[in-house]
């Protein structure tokens, strides 16, 4: 079959119109239960996969040489989505607090985790959900990791420096870097205590995923693979 020469350049808006439509399935069935005293976790599990699964697909919709028109539609559809699952992510926070291990598993609490992560929109309720990790990962009950990212995150939404150097920025020549840090010397200490990487290893990774989305790019400007930083020998 010939496609019309301007379906590649629509296809993204179309794919990004489609998520917006599929996020609007079922809403009102999880705010249900989300708001019961006594709910059904099982179904949590489920709808929390299922929002995931659209965060996820209208965040690696973008691709190499997309329009400016069509990134903006992305971008819009992403915002979209980000918004309203928050909202439904937030009742069930309110009601029931941080959904750790033991109601949602340990998937469902990780995703639990990532679209709390994505509301940037709403830093007083990221803000909210560390405060109630806190204790839980202490116990064991929720992830270290995962508060040690959304730790920087609240932190850079607030204009603090970070603790983890999870955040990062992009310079003109692909190096990718942390965002200022608090006590710099000792971020691979703290990254260590919550089970992180190095932080040389992981700026190497994300400067790996950023090559092979922007590999022509990289191409083009003489380089055939990504920067990467020399990793520490361990003592």
């Amino acid at each position: 079959m010939n496609l019309p020469k301007y379906w590649g350049v629509h296809a993204a808006v179309f794919f990004a119109v489609l998520i917006i439509f599929m996020s609007c399935e079922n809403y009102s069935a999880i705010s249900k239960n989300a708001l019961d005293h006594n709910p059904d976790f099982t179904l949590f599990q489920d709808s929390l996969a299922s929002m995931v699964a659209r965060d996820q697909a209208v965040q690696f919709a973008h691709t190499e040489g997309q329009s400016a028109r069509v990134r903006d539609s992305l971008y819009r559809a992403k915002d979209s989505i980000f918004r309203v699952q928050s909202d439904i992510v937030k009742e069930m926070f309110d009601r029931h607090g941080f959904l750790d291990t033991t109601m949602v598993g340990s998937k469902g609490s990780y995703n639990f985790w990532l679209l709390v992560q994505h509301a940037d929109h709403d830093p007083d309720f990221q803000r909210r959900v560390l405060e109630a990790m806190a204790p839980l990962v202490k116990e064991g009950l929720a992830d270290a990791s995962n508060y040690a990212y959304l730790t920087d995150r609240v932190r850079k939404n607030a204009g603090e420096k970070i603790l983890y150097g999870t955040q990062v920025s992009y310079t003109d020549d692909f190096w990718v870097i942390p965002l200022p840090l608090e006590d710099s010397l000792h971020v691979n200490e703290r990254r260590a205590a919550v089970g992180l990487d190095p932080i040389e290893a992981y700026l190497n990774s994300m400067m790996e995923l950023h090559f092979r989305m922007n590999e022509k790019v990289y191409r083009e400007r003489g380089m055939d693979g990504p920067n990467q930083y020399s990793l520490r020998e361990e003592k």
